[in-house]
């Protein structure tokens, strides 16, 4: 997993992170941006074209009801829902 998440890093530099409102509170302590649940997709696309690379944290984001289309060379990746 190390050796995975260097090669993220080397291959598009730092994400950008995003925590979700109902996210736990280290991830909101970290985050780049905290999603208040209504404009999520901004805050992503926003993201997507600070760094190319943009990390969801655990938790819930709010409706997207637009595709959001991910460019070659860009990376946007979840840590899946809260348990």
């Amino acid at each position: 997993m190390r050796r995975y998440l260097r090669w993220l890093r080397r291959r598009f530099g730092k994400p950008t992170l995003l925590a979700a409102k109902d996210g736990p509170w280290r991830s909101k302590l970290f985050a780049d941006y905290v999603c208040d649940g209504t404009a999520d997709l901004d805050l992503i696309k926003r993201g997507l074209g600070e760094t190319g690379h943009v990390c969801l944290g655990v938790g819930t984001f709010g409706p997207i009801e637009t595709p959001l289309a991910v460019r070659e060379g860009q990376l946007l990746e979840g840590a899946g829902p809260k348990r």
